[in-house]
């Protein structure tokens, strides 16, 4: 997967967004990145060197094309399910964000949201709900998602837990709405 992980991220972003111009998605690109970071590799400062790197890849392998400022689809089926590669790490980082807001307490320890999001998971995943893993039960990823949120100052790291940033949280629990929604990408218009 951290072959076609950057490539996976501009096909998420190309899938989901209407606004293709490169510069549009590059930013988007970049959040995705940050936010991943610690499920795939990614080399801090280096970003633009990935995005350029993961498109060449897309070009060559004729799935995209850049005409001017903009990225083409040209292989729909391809990005949608690159795009789809993602959409679990995703899926799994939201079942924290859910968590925390529906915990609504202003402090928390690193246990209790790793408890209460295995919980989570495990009802969703005893409902058979497709986009849910059985190894949304591990407690990597999901450390890895409250770790992110620290760096993001939404946890803030206090003597014995963190306190909650809910107005920071709720900008990225509508960031990431938009990606886990089940949109196909579309061909752009020549």
């Amino acid at each position: 997967m951290h072959e076609v992980a950057d490539s996976a991220l501009i096909s998420l972003v190309l899938s989901t967004i209407q606004d293709h111009k490169q510069n549009v998605v590059y930013s988007k690109f970049i959040y995705l990145q940050a936010a991943l970071a610690r499920d795939f590799v990614c080399v801090p400062g280096e970003e633009f060197l990935s995005f350029s790197a993961a498109l060449k890849q897309l070009t060559q392998s004729k799935i995209l094309e850049v005409f001017e400022d903009e990225l083409r689809i040209l292989d729909l089926e391809a990005v949608n399910y690159l795009g789809g590669l993602i959409k679990p790490s995703l899926a799994a980082f939201n079942i924290v964000l859910s968590v925390l807001q529906e915990c609504g307490d202003r402090y928390v320890t690193l246990a209790q949201i790793v408890t209460l999001t295995q919980l989570k998971a495990a009802t969703l995943w005893s409902k058979r709900i497709p986009s849910i893993r059985a190894s949304f039960l591990s407690t990597d990823p999901i450390k890895n998602a409250f770790f992110t949120l620290e760096d993001y100052k939404i946890l803030i790291k206090k003597a014995k837990n963190y306190e909650v940033i809910y107005q920071e949280l709720d900008k990225v629990v509508h960031e990431f709405a938009a990606y886990l929604k089940t949109p196909s990408a579309r061909r752009n218009r020549l």
